[in-house]
């Protein structure tokens, strides 16, 4: 390209004139054959720096890269608080390089052994993210996280019969009336307004007046508030306008 370049053969005397001379004789061979030394010099440079780096400084970076940018604040927020109570005391300072997939099976199976088996397969997709940030990032060319989850989860098909669900409403409804349960009346029509709409119990208790059509007896969930992220139509029984 014609741009003249420096590169530094060290200080004397620590290298010796006739070291000097011959390094730079074959700094020279290199450039004639197109291999610029300042620059492998850099490149061998970064990539000893690269391997120091620990998993500690790719979360950092992660969680302010626009990574994040498509997900809710709840979640980023969520998956923050996982990473420092679980996730940081246990990995943050071991080096990105020499993290293995043993390591990662390890961790796992430790994060679920102290915080239950949902936190433990949350964990492994949060530290997966991370290290597929370092892949893009050129640090690593494989994702060590890069396995099936360790603890299988049954799915809850446990159901309320006809005879619980009436001595579960009865007994909110004397809770709305200060009688029982140890409940105040706002927890009580929350859990009832669940059940009469089937709806989850973080969009029950973050419902908004203006959500509310009476006219038609509908509830709009907008989209921000819920767990799919589009607005969600909700009828609303006369047992729910209760």
């Amino acid at each position: 390209s014609g741009e003249r370049r420096r590169l530094s053969l060290g200080s004397y005397p620590h290298v010796s004139l006739a070291d000097a001379r011959a390094e730079a004789m074959r700094a020279m061979a290199r450039a004639l054959d197109d291999d610029d030394p300042a620059a492998t010099k850099k490149r061998v440079r970064d990539e000893a720096k690269a391997a120091l780096r620990t998993i500690g400084e790719i979360a950092a970076d992660y969680f302010v890269s626009p990574d994040n940018s498509s997900k809710k604040p709840k979640t980023v927020a969520y998956e923050k608080w996982l990473w420092g109570k679980h996730m940081a005391p246990r990995v943050a300072e071991q080096r990105l390089k020499e993290f293995t997939r043993a390591d990662a099976r390890l961790f796992v199976r430790e994060v679920g052994s102290m915080a239950g088996a949902r936190t433990g397969n949350y964990a492994q997709a949060v530290l997966r993210q991370i290290l597929n940030y370092a892949i893009r990032e050129e640090l690593i060319e494989a994702n060590p996280a890069q396995f099936e989850q360790i603890f299988k989860l049954t799915s809850r098909d446990r159901v309320l019969t006809t005879t619980e669900l009436s001595a579960l409403w009865n007994a909110l409804d004397r809770a709305r009336e200060q009688r029982g349960l140890g409940l105040s009346e706002r927890p009580a029509i929350a859990l009832q307004l669940c059940l009469t709409t089937l709806q989850r119990a973080g969009e029950v208790v973050g419902i908004e007046a203006s959500e509310i059509d009476w006219s038609v007896s509908s509830w709009i969930i907008p989209a921000a508030r819920s767990k799919n992220g589009r607005a969600h139509f909700v009828p609303l029984s006369k047992l729910a306008r209760r």
